[in-house]
C-alpha cells in the first residue's frame, strides 16, 4: 500500500471561504483520481509543540504504480493540482509504503471519526535498525492491537528514493533509520482519550517513549471522503 499524508494552511486569509472551496471542489476533485482507494481529510487540533497547520488530508493507493498514474498522468490529475496549487499552501508531504494492521471496518464517506497520526524514528539504543525494526514490529504494533476502541491502524515507512540527498541535508531521513508514522482511528476524540487511559494504552505509551525519538503528533477530527 501507498500512501501520501500531507498537512496545509489556506493561501487566503478568508478562511471560512476557504473551507467552502477546499470542501466543494477540492475534494471532489481528489475523488475523480484512479486508483484511489481511501481518503480520509481532517482539521488539526492546535498542538503547543508543533508546526500550525489547519488541515490534513491521508490518501492510499495499491502501490507507487498506481500513485503516479493519479497525480502525474491521469486526466484527473491537472485540475486536482492547479486547484491545489491556487487554494493551499503545503506544509508537510510524505509519501509513505504502508501496511494496513486493522482494517478500517466500518468506513463509509461521511463518517466522522478521530485520528491519531504520529510521525517518529525508532530509537536504536545501541542496536541495528533491524533488530529495533522487529522489536517493534513484534512489540509495539501489537500492543497498539490491543487498545480499546480502535478502528483502524496502519504503519508506514517513509520511503527512501532519489532525493536522498536533499532530505538527508535537511535531516528529514536517514538510510539506516528512516521515518516512520503509526496511523491510528478511533470513533471520536473522547474514545481515543479513553483508549490510552486503559491499562493497555498508558504500557503503549510508555512503550512509545521507550522505543522512538523525535515525535511529531496530530490530533485529527477527520471524516472519511471514500
Amino acid at each position: 500500500m501507498r500512501t501520501v499524508f500531507a498537512t496545509f494552511n489556506f493561501k487566503s486569509s478568508d478562511v471560512a471561504n476557504a473551507e467552502r472551496l477546499y470542501l466543494s471542489n477540492h475534494v471532489r476533485l481528489t475523488l475523480q483520481l484512479p486508483n484511489l482507494r481511501q481518503y480520509i481529510t481532517g482539521l488539526i487540533r492546535p498542538h503547543p509543540h508543533q508546526p500550525t497547520s489547519h488541515r490534513a488530508a491521508f490518501n492510499y493507493f495499491d502501490d507507487d504504480a498506481a500513485l503516479r498514474w493519479a497525480l502525474h498522468k491521469s486526466t484527473a490529475a491537472r485540475p486536482l493540482l492547479e486547484d491545489g496549487a491556487a487554494l493551499l499552501r503545503v506544509n508537510r508531504w510524505l509519501e509513505l509504503d504502508s501496511q494496513i494492521v486493522v482494517p478500517f471496518e466500518p468506513r463509509r464517506p461521511g463518517l466522522q471519526c478521530f485520528v491519531l497520526a504520529v510521525e517518529f524514528e525508532l530509537k536504536l539504543n545501541g542496536a541495528g535498525a533491524e533488530i529495533a525494526e522487529q522489536q517493534y514490529l513484534s512489540h509495539h504494533v501489537e500492543a497498539t492491537r490491543q487498545l480499546p476502541n480502535l478502528r483502524h491502524f496502519m504503519i508506514s515507512k517513509y520511503r527512501v528514493g532519489l532525493k536522498l540527498d536533499e532530505h538527508r541535508a535537511k535531516g528529514d531521513v536517514s538510510v539506516a533509520n528512516p521515518l516512520r508514522m503509526a496511523i491510528l482511528v478511533f470513533d471520536s476524540f473522547d474514545a481515543f482519550q479513553h483508549a490510552y487511559r486503559s491499562p493497555a494504552g498508558q504500557q503503549l505509551a510508555d512503550g512509545m517513549k521507550a522505543m522512538t525519538a523525535k515525535p511529531r503528533v496530530y490530533h485529527i477530527d477527520a471524516t472519511v471522503q471514500l
